[in-house]
């Protein structure tokens, strides 16, 4: 987003109001799907569910979207035009919301700020709803990964209670009290976030819809790649310039990014090698992405780092 544009912030959610679900990349398995809309219902949302985001799963009709690029983009406008909905969640990730992007409008949203909340593969339009819009947007749960399983998981439960706290306006730092692992650089760092996931930063890399990292703390997360993958994507980053201006990284969770039999370097010791050189300062081990307490981060806020500690300092909502 552009430094001249000032951020829109969004309306506080409160009780009765509507949550739109859609499933923006792969299909969601249709017992997950129920169990998550009762989830919110039971909570006092009026849910709004776009397309059939279960017809498809297990099938490759669209390859691996739930419908077709047409219809998910026209769906997704909808959900922006719609004055009830005022939350746009994603029913999953995986893959298939990259190919959206040149179909996406995002005037809408720039008129009437409402907050798009995923994580995954939905990094992309979250980052596209923020560069193109001004608003700021949430890395945060899905419906699939989260709301669907706060019934059985004591930290789902605790990631979509951290969700609603944001969006309530009740909480603006959902990472108080705790502290992390400080990799490299300097102690102290201070700017708006921006970040997701690592695979999905790299593959906007050379596109129109790359985002502008200068004067933000990057935060990302992986998972399933292995440390020479995600060597590579940093690297790549590394050589296109897209560090060189941050005020600082945090690092998520790194869910299966080992090598087999442990052997070769870790991750961490390829992020501190690739990070050694900047003297903004590096976090790892903060709780977002692909497990099940991920907590929401709001793109476009602005987060401090000091020492081993990471907060937000402001709220996402127009309080």
């Amino acid at each position: 987003m552009s430094k001249k544009n000032k951020l829109l912030k969004l309306g506080r959610l409160v009780s009765g109001d509507g949550i739109g679900v859609i499933a923006f990349s792969s299909p969601i398995e249709s017992s997950r799907l129920e169990r998550g809309l009762s989830a919110l219902r039971e909570r006092g949302f009026a849910v709004k569910v776009a397309l059939q985001p279960s017809a498809e799963y297990g099938k490759t009709t669209y390859l691996f979207g739930s419908d077709s690029v047409s219809a998910r983009a026209k769906a997704f406008g909808e959900m922006l035009e719609d004055p009830e909905v005022k939350v746009i969640l994603a029913a999953r990730g995986a893959y298939g919301s990259l190919e959206l992007l040149p179909y996406l409008d995002f005037s809408a949203l720039t008129a009437n700020p409402k907050a798009i909340v995923g994580f995954s593969d939905v990094t992309c339009i979250l980052l596209a709803a923020y560069e193109r819009a001004g608003v700021t947007v949430i890395h945060g749960p899905s419906l699939d990964s989260c709301v669907a399983k706060i019934g059985v998981s004591k930290e789902a439960a605790r990631s979509f209670s951290a969700l609603l706290e944001l969006l309530e306006g009740r909480e603006i730092n959902p990472f108080r009290g705790m502290t992390f692992n400080r990799l490299c650089g300097s102690e102290r760092g201070e700017g708006p976030l921006i970040g997701g996931n690592l695979s999905l930063l790299s593959s906007l890399m050379g596109t129109p819809w790359e985002p502008n990292f200068d004067g933000h703390i990057l935060f990302w997360e992986e998972v399933a790649e292995k440390p020479y993958r995600l060597d590579r994507m940093l690297v790549q980053m590394k050589l296109a310039g897209k560090f060189d201006h941050l005020q600082g990284v945090v690092v998520g969770y790194l869910s299966r990014c080992e090598h087999a039999q442990g052997l070769g370097p870790s991750a961490v010791d390829v992020i501190k090698n690739v990070f050694k050189d900047f003297d903004f300062p590096v976090l790892s081990g903060v709780p977002f992405g692909h497990e099940l307490l991920n907590l929401p981060l709001p793109i476009g806020i602005h987060a401090s780092i000091a020492g081993n500690s990471f907060e937000l300092v402001e709220s996402p909502v127009a309080l």
